[in-house]
């Protein structure tokens, strides 16, 4: 796989940095780590002596960085960029034909271009590839517990199907969620939970992936709810949910706090 990872070089996008190294393996995996600069004005110093300057100290850190992880065995390339954030690293991403990127999203201040959720919005908007979102009070530990949350819907099957190709190669456990009415399951919900089971149980006979099952009043609710509930968890969804997408995108107009929980959410699409 090659996986992006942009780096502003705050604590939440080194978080992320961490968790793709837990993920990645080695001498297999590529990592490209971005750092993107948008031009600053001040009335102190010419633009292209700003960007000449943060420019010079990125590529410090980013130097002392890649040392500092070297250990791990990762393939890792650094690139400098200057542009639109959201833009440039969705171009870097087409260019590279990157299978995953995984960014923080909360980022540094002052000079240091932050990765506000606003770019992770953007940058979901643009990209074909799969997104994990790490926010900034995600758990340090390495996790590699999945769990899909399921729609039953027709498109899900080519992302489990993939998901499950990935949590195999990265030696990770995968469960599955629905969430269901307080009121009960209407008949094609049972139909579809155990068509679901009975899926899994005939494609994968040597794996096991549980369906959970958790009520709640609203779809939203519930999966806030179990997220907040879960504490090593990477929580999966499938981006073509639009409906779903909207509502916690208008409620809290970003994914910052990865839906207001602490739990990194991996966005298929």
């Amino acid at each position: 796989m090659t996986i992006l990872v942009p780096i502003d070089f705050s604590a939440c996008s080194i978080k992320a940095l961490e968790l793709t190294l837990s993920l990645a393996i080695k001498e297999k995996d590529l990592l490209l780590l971005a750092h993107v600069i948008e031009p600053v004005y001040n009335f102190a110093a010419p633009a292209a002596i700003s960007v000449a300057q943060i420019s010079q100290e990125s590529k410090l850190r980013a130097k002392k960085l890649l040392a500092a992880y070297e250990n791990y065995g990762v393939k890792m390339r650094f690139f400098h960029e200057e542009g639109h954030v959201a833009l440039t690293l969705y171009n870097l991403a087409k260019k590279e034909e990157v299978d995953l990127v995984v960014m923080g999203t909360q980022g540094a201040s002052g000079l240091k271009k932050s990765l506000v959720g606003s770019v992770t919005v953007s940058l979901l908007k643009e990209v074909d590839c799969p997104v994990l979102v790490v926010p900034a009070q995600a758990s340090s530990s390495i996790r590699k517990n999945f769990t899909f949350a399921v729609a039953y819907a027709n498109h899900e099957s080519i992302l489990l199907n993939k998901l499950i190709a990935w949590v195999s190669e990265w030696q990770g456990s995968l469960s599955l969620l629905h969430v269901e009415e307080v009121a009960g399951p209407t008949f094609t919900e049972e139909l579809m939970t155990l068509g679901l089971k009975q899926y899994l149980a005939q494609t994968y006979p040597k794996s096991s992936y549980p369906l959970k099952i958790f009520k709640s009043d609203q779809v939203l609710e519930g999966l806030l709810t179990y997220m907040n509930q879960e504490q090593d968890q990477i929580l999966v969804m499938a981006h073509a949910h639009h409906s779903i997408w909207k509502e916690i995108f208008q409620k809290s107009q970003s994914i910052q706090m990865a839906f207001h929980t602490h739990l990194p959410v991996l966005i298929m699409q």
